[in-house]
């Protein structure tokens, strides 16, 4: 089972009400501006054609769709992200690397091709949240 220990709820919470039980105050999430792509399992690779089998994520465990992302090394496997977009919070965990996500890229595991395809190349606002676990 997956471990969540922040409430997202408690994140909107904060920036409405300014306090929150147990979370960092509106001072310390501090949102910074990154460009996310999508990618899941099966999507057809673009210059040579073919599938992309299912694989682990370089932290060696399988990806959960709309939970792990693809991060540059300098976050730590486990770290604890708020991404947000279109009006949404999303919390995310960094379990896997890219050799094109560097410096303020992220890529999104989705749960399919088309999800992934339609959600194309996005500017996203992230705040860690936590280190790893």
């Amino acid at each position: 089972p997956l471990k969540r220990s922040i409430n997202v709820a408690c994140v909107v919470w904060v920036f409405i009400m300014g306090a929150c039980v147990g979370s960092a105050s509106p001072a310390q999430l501090k949102f910074r501006p990154y460009i996310a792509t999508g990618y899941s399992h099966g999507c057809a690779k673009p210059r040579v054609g073919g599938e992309v089998p299912a694989r682990r994520g370089a932290n060696n465990k399988w990806p959960v769709a709309n939970l792990t992302i693809a991060a540059d090394p300098s976050l730590p496997f486990g770290t604890r992200l708020v991404i947000s977009y279109d009006g949404i919070l999303s919390e995310r965990i960094v379990g896997d690397r890219g050799h094109s996500i560097r410096g303020r890229r992220l890529d999104l595991f989705m749960s399919s091709c088309d999800a992934a395809r339609s959600w194309g190349r996005r500017t996203v606002y992230v705040a860690i949240i936590g280190g790893a676990e």
